[in-house]
């Protein structure tokens, strides 16, 4: 049999029965719409979309708004997301606010900078930064938002990264090239590269000081001197994998 609702005649009463203020020969499915019909249900509902598009803890104003929307459209989910995404506080705060989960960080990771050679323990890692894939904690699932974020779990996400970028396998498939990244772009410029790269990773959401940083790490060597990386290609792709590094570590890219 399938594991879901099953209606036993035999067993059911057929008498009268008072509910959440309702009477009447109520069956399962009868329950459900009393239930959908109540204010908190709305509310409920409001709630989790809202912290799932927009900010870990929503105003109180888009939850009522959207709440309001599922009561007045007759229980429509879909008029609710209209709400949702059309609400000023959508356009001013869904941006760079909900903490990223760690499936949401290393398939993130891994899809931007184009690696398709997944490694066997991808699974555990995303587990060591707080989530076991397909065994949440509870019914509810996980909590999200600031709970991803914790001294261990950080370490392993920057223990991540740096494996990312720094795997060198050039005679195998699948693995970051960041050379071929910006060949891909005709990219020939220190300030382009770092650009291309801020804008790839973090959508250029940095201070004013973050750019000129990275371009004086792209264009200096270890001793401060002035280099042009795109003369030497061992140079160039250290430098590559250390630009991408270090943009990967910014607080900006922890989030969605």
């Amino acid at each position: 049999m399938d594991d879901g609702f099953f209606f036993n005649a035999k067993t059911h009463d057929y008498g009268n029965k008072t509910f959440l203020g309702q009477t009447g020969n109520f069956n399962g499915d009868d329950i459900i719409d009393i239930i959908v019909q109540q204010d908190a249900v709305g509310r409920f509902l409001s709630k989790k979309l809202c912290k799932f598009f927009v900010v870990d803890d929503p105003s109180p104003e888009i939850v009522a708004d959207v709440a309001s929307a599922y009561k007045q459209k007759g229980d429509n989910i879909k008029q609710m997301l209209r709400t949702l995404f059309s609400h000023d506080d959508f356009k001013r705060n869904a941006y760079h606010r909900k903490i990223k989960s760690p499936a949401e960080f290393v398939i993130g990771s891994l899809k931007t900078l184009q690696v398709t050679q997944l490694d066997s323990d991808c699974a555990s890692l995303m587990s060591r930064m707080g989530q076991n894939l397909f065994e949440p904690p509870n019914v509810k699932g996980w909590d999200g938002g600031p709970a991803w974020i914790a001294t261990d779990t950080m370490m392993e996400r920057f223990n991540f990264t740096t494996r990312l970028t720094q795997q060198k396998f050039d005679a195998m498939e699948g693995y970051m090239k960041p050379t071929a990244l910006i060949e891909a772009q005709g990219i020939g410029t220190p300030d382009a590269t770092v650009e291309y790269f801020l804008n790839l990773l973090v959508d250029n959401d940095v201070s004013p000081t973050t750019q000129p940083d990275l371009i004086k790490y792209f264009t200096t060597d270890s001793s401060g001197k002035t280099i042009n990386p795109f003369q030497n290609d061992k140079i160039l792709d250290s430098k590559l994998r250390g630009v991408v590094h270090l943009i990967m570590t910014l607080p900006t890219y922890q989030f969605a």
